[in-house]
């Protein structure tokens, strides 16, 4: 649960990228 956490710091881009990257990868 480290979602909130991220949002509530800045890096929240970063990690949607890693998550749309792992997205895109498995399509």
């Amino acid at each position: 649960m480290s979602v909130l956490n991220a949002v509530r710091g800045k890096p929240v881009h970063r990690m949607f990228a890693v998550i749309r990257n792992n997205k895109v990868y498995e399509k």
